[in-house]
């Protein structure tokens, strides 16, 4: 899968109670299976963000804008890091501009950000910011098993309950293990490969197979042990009706080629483009599509 993808194979097998389907398959065929969905998930995730025509992932994002009025690429506006101001374009000693006083955060879920001033030489003013939505749920008592031991003794870290972005979530994780760990731990997350990465001062072994929930927010479906751990799959940041619909479109899409059941108005085999009649799209993903696209100023 890559960075693109809107939802994750582990998720797609459970919607899809692959365990039951699968069987009676060889080991062959379940990987052979896998693959062949984790090539589904990048080309249905890639249908959805055309048709979107934005990425609503938890993305940093460096714009260059002009105007008094700008509409930020990417939305919801998380958290607004730089903003700058060069109207020579050279940008060896731009102005820092404050919030609140040269520009304005109108509507931080609409990306709607108001200058005090006209910055009118085109890609004058250098906006650079975090934007998504929150993704993780973590329920109450939800626990995050990891070993320092080699997996002989599970620590159970917990995590603060409540909704998460993706750097929000590290930043909970990270006081979860060394609040409960010897060792000393860090989480951090790049938006560019949507994967988390865990560090600490010694090896130790994460656990999603004695419970998976916390885990596979963070890219892990698998144990693993090291010093230095990155994500076993891109994680879809975005919403859960969002991962959803994109998981059941991948589901349709596969049952296209056990049972002819998907309306296509081009087909795609290898690197072949595949194009979908969105009409024939079940309508409650329509309505979620249609929820997080792109909308026009003014």
């Amino acid at each position: 899968m890559t960075p693109n993808a809107l939802t994750s194979l582990c998720d797609v097998k459970r919607a899809m109670r692959a365990t039951t389907r699968w069987a009676n398959l060889t080991q062959s065929a379940r990987e052979m299976e896998e693959d062949f969905i984790d090539a589904l998930i990048d080309e249905v995730s890639e249908y959805i963000l055309g048709w979107l025509d934005r990425n609503p992932k938890n993305v940093e994002v460096t714009q260059y804008a002009h105007g008094d009025l700008i509409l930020l690429d990417e939305f919801p506006l998380i958290e607004l890091l730089e903003a700058q101001y060069d109207p020579t374009l050279e940008w060896d000693s731009p102005q820092t501009l404050a919030q609140d006083e040269d520009y304005f955060v109108l509507d931080s879920y609409a990306g709607l950000i108001k200058l005090s001033f006209q910055a009118t030489t085109p890609n004058s003013v250098k906006l650079r910011y975090k934007a998504g939505y929150a993704y993780a749920q973590i329920p109450a008592n939800a626990v995050l098993p990891f070993s320092e031991d080699g997996g002989t003794t599970t620590l159970n870290a917990q995590v603060e309950p409540g909704l998460y972005d993706a750097w929000t979530l590290a930043t909970a994780v990270e006081t979860a293990l060394n609040s409960t760990g010897a060792f000393s731990y860090s989480v951090s997350f790049d938006s560019e490969s949507q994967a988390f990465t865990v560090t600490a001062d010694d090896q130790f072994t994460v656990q999603p197979s004695k419970s998976i929930r916390v885990w596979e927010y963070l890219g892990f479906d698998s144990d693993a042990s090291g010093t230095s751990l990155t994500s076993q799959f891109p994680v879809p940041t975005v919403p859960r009706d969002l991962q959803r619909a994109a998981t059941e479109l991948v589901i349709f899409r596969y049952k296209y080629f056990e049972k002819d059941r998907v309306a296509v108005t081009s087909e795609a085999v290898g690197e072949q483009t595949i194009t979908y009649s969105f009409v024939d799209i079940p309508r409650w993903i329509r309505r979620v599509l249609d929820r997080y696209r792109r909308k026009s100023l003014g």
